[in-house]
Parts: C-alpha cells; sequence; structure tokens
C-alpha cells in the first residue's frame, strides 16, 4: 500500500481510488472499463478524454484491442478542449502543430475511421465557438458524456480549466496564463516542437458534473504530476475549491460517479 494513500486515507475519499504499479497497467484498467461502458451502452456512446502523453497507452490499447469494444460506429469523440489562434477568433488549423485535434487523429480517431470504415466527420463533436449553449444542448438530451477521462497537472488544472474557474461554467475559452508552464510543458513533451497560444476552448465542471461516468487517471512522475496527486490525496482535502480545478471529483455530484487509477510514480513512489 502507498505510503501517501493507506487504507484509512482510501476509505476517507468519497471516490474511488485504484492504485497501480505502472501506467501500463493504468490503462489495462482503464480499457476494461471503457470496454464494459462501451458495449453496455445502446445507441451513441459519447466519450470526451485528454490529448496529451497521459492517455497514449491506452489509446494504442484501444486501437490494437478494438475488436473486443463493439458497434463503432455509435462512437463519438467529444473535444473537451482546443487551441485557439492568437486573435482568439477561431481554432488553430488541423495543419498546426499545436492542434489537439490532429492529435487526436493521429493517436485514436484515424487509425479507428480506417479499420472500422467510419467517416470521421461523424466521430468527432468540436463545439462551434459561437454555439457553446446549442453544443451543450445537443449533448444535456444525450444525457451528457457516457464517459469523461481526465488527466491533471501543473496546478490541479484538467482540459484547460484553470484556477478560479467558476463552478457553474460550461464550455467556454480559457485564459491559459493561468496554467503554471502551461505552454512550456506541452512544446517540450507530447507536442514537442508546436507553439502554444493564450487562449483555448475548453469544457467546464457542468460537463463533469453532468457526465454519467468519470476517471481520473494519474500517471508520470514529474513534479507537477505528484504535487497534483499530492494535493488532492491529502488527508485536509474534503472539498471542491475554484483554485484547485481537478478538486472538482470532490463535489457530491461528480465523487459518486468517479474512479481514479493512480500509478505508484505519481505518488512519488
Amino acid at each position: 500500500m502507498s505510503s501517501m494513500l493507506n487504507n484509512e486515507l482510501i476509505q476517507s475519499k468519497p471516490f474511488e481510488i485504484d492504485i497501480s504499479e505502472n501506467p501500463q497497467e493504468v490503462a489495462e484498467k482503464v480499457f476494461s472499463l471503457w470496454k464494459e461502458l462501451a458495449n453496455s451502452t445502446e445507441g451513441e456512446f459519447y466519450v470526451a478524454a485528454p490529448l496529451s502523453s497521459t492517455p497514449l497507452l491506452l489509446y494504442q490499447m484501444i486501437i490494437n484491442r478494438s475488436d473486443e469494444i463493439n458497434h463503432w460506429e455509435n462512437f463519438r469523440f467529444l473535444f473537451m478542449d482546443e487551441m485557439l489562434e492568437e486573435n482568439g477568433e477561431g481554432y488553430v488549423s488541423r495543419e498546426d502543430d499545436a492542434s489537439y485535434v490532429s492529435f487526436a487523429i493521429e493517436y485514436l480517431l484515424g487509425p479507428l475511421a480506417k479499420k472500422y470504415n467510419l467517416d470521421l466527420s461523424q466521430i468527432m463533436m468540436l463545439p462551434e465557438l459561437e454555439t457553446f449553449d446549442d453544443f451543450e444542448r445537443r449533448l444535456n438530451e444525450h444525457g451528457g458524456l457516457d464517459l469523461l477521462v481526465l488527466a491533471t497537472g501543473a496546478g490541479g488544472h484538467f482540459a484547460q480549466v484553470v484556477p478560479g474557474t467558476p463552478l457553474d461554467t460550461g464550455f467556454h475559452i480559457a485564459d491559459l496564463n493561468k496554467i503554471p508552464g502551461y505552454a512550456e510543458k506541452h512544446e517540450n513533451g507530447a507536442y514537442k516542437g508546436a507553439t502554444f497560444r493564450d487562449k483555448g476552448m475548453s469544457l467546464g465542471y457542468r460537463q463533469v458534473r453532468g457526465s454519467q461516468k468519470t476517471i481520473l487517471m494519474l500517471t508520470g512522475n514529474g513534479a507537477d504530476k505528484i504535487e497534483a496527486s499530492t494535493e488532492l490525496f491529502s488527508p485536509q482535502r474534503s472539498r471542491f475549491t475554484g483554485e484547485f480545478p481537478i478538486s472538482i471529483l470532490y463535489h457530491p455530484e461528480v465523487a459518486k460517479k468517479t474512479k481514479v487509477f493512480v500509478s505508484k510514480e505519481a505518488l512519488g513512489e
């Protein structure tokens, strides 16, 4: 048992916590839950998941074992964030190295579309900047996300939800300068060589509160990951506070449908 997460502390948290030896084991467990939910859902299956290095093992597993999941024609990938151009008037192009859409196509959606002859324009759900309300309405009519997969890092951000974002926020434009080192970490990591902007689209707390199932993947041994996990699992942490966005997992509407999969390295072990 982890020195940070003993049995007593795990039992005190309002969400489920599963500790794994390594990121591969985390990916395997998340894949199993993804498969279970997808195969038990009738009609369209709405998923939002991170577009960063954290889920890459999971995405490779989904591609390699995609035959274990039924009805890919019902799969819908909702973009929970994307980068905006400097003027804030539109998304970056898919040819831009900072494009989350291109990242998703390369590492998950493209291989699935090719394998199952799927139409990418039908799979991908990207809200128009001018019609967030209409997009949220469509999502709510579906019953919210069937599965929301999150990752967290500097300052406890997730997607592009920055510290200080109000609890009643839905899809919105975020000021990424409020996330410490956001651009540098992406530009030197999964988006190596990209130029990140100051603004980005992000889902909000309303989408987290409305999801049917939420997963947090906590892997990696960087200082930001360990700091985020330390704060999230702190014995003193018992509720949501806006200055630490991922603490939304403590919200009563969210905690009961959330499972956190964490590898020991993210606990500093």
